[in-house]
């Protein structure tokens, strides 16, 4: 979400309309709009302290209202927007209006000729979400947007005695990895939660990647990031591959070899892997500021 050129945020560009003001310590939320169609409000700010924008919510106006996913890990997002909401009744009436067109869409959608089944038919599926072209189309995208964030040893080609590790929540990361490197073996996190590791995972992990030269690694989250901190002080090569956002790579400056890719489909696990193997150059820019202080979740506490 990019704030204004003159913000001393970490976005790179005003794509966004998020901001960190670093004398005060907060991150300003403003709404996502397009010239004409549709506007969105996006309340989404991970677990930094969080300031309503100037002019205040109610003097925006805007289409549909998203919000943060779970509460537990963005409680600052929902408070400061609930909280307006009970004392803002410019705001209520905004959001309320939002939430009106969602449903007249959703009826709209839903009735007569436009009406679909409740319960998708699994024999169409593959048919309806994924066509010739739609494939191509996607390839493309992720071959275009794979970023070399830190090219120490990369193209990275295993000795022949080399002992590898992949490593990593994502079963296609693993799946895809063994394609490109066969002789690798695998270790899965198990604790699907996205917000912290379990110490049974952090344990097994450590325990696994001593027995290794090198681990290629898909760092995906905070559960995943915790995990991976427990090899910081290991003798071992870490390739990392960054998956969706690659703000996770600003806690690990210990490691020398990385990439970004922006999807978990098989396409973006395709395309980070071609890049490792040097079968692809990297074309993509990172999108934010991996060196700006202020952009460290760490250093807001």
């Amino acid at each position: 979400v990019p704030p204004p050129n003159d913000s001393p945020g970490y976005v790179t560009d005003n794509m966004f309309g998020m901001s960190w003001n670093s004398e005060q310590g907060t991150v300003s939320l403003n709404t996502i709009s397009t010239s004409g169609g549709t506007i969105v409000a996006d309340f989404n700010g991970g677990t930094y302290n969080l300031t309503l924008p100037n002019p205040p919510l109610a003097d925006y106006t805007w289409d549909f209202t998203t919000a943060a996913g779970s509460y537990g890990t963005v409680n600052a997002v929902w408070d400061a927007v609930y909280g307006e909401f009970q004392t803002n009744a410019q705001f209520r009436e905004r959001v309320t209006a939002a939430a009106r067109s969602v449903l007249r869409i959703k009826l709209q959608y839903l009735k007569d000729d436009n009406r679909v089944p409740l319960q998708p038919d699994p024999g169409l599926l593959p048919r309806q979400i994924r066509t010739d072209g739609g494939a191509t189309y996607f390839r493309d995208q992720a071959g275009r947007s794979v970023t070399l964030v830190r090219s120490t040893g990369i193209p990275y080609q295993p000795d022949d005695e080399e002992r590898i590790l992949l490593a990593g929540k994502d079963g296609d990361f693993l799946r895809i990895g063994c394609e490109f490197y066969p002789e690798a073996d695998h270790f899965r996190i198990n604790s699907p939660v996205f917000e912290y590791a379990s110490e049974t995972d952090k344990d097994r992990f450590r325990d696994t990647a001593i027995g290794y030269d090198t681990v290629l690694y898909c760092l995906s989250d905070p559960n995943s990031l915790e995990v991976l901190q427990e090899i910081v002080d290991l003798d071992v090569r870490v390739i990392v591959m960054s998956i969706l956002t690659p703000i996770y790579l600003l806690e690990t400056p210990w490691v020398q070899a990385a990439v970004a890719v922006y999807g978990w489909g098989d396409e973006s696990f395709r395309a980070g892997f071609s890049v490792l193997t040097g079968q692809m150059q990297a074309e993509g820019t990172v999108p934010i500021r991996l060196d700006h202080p202020a952009a460290i979740p760490s250093s807001s506490e």
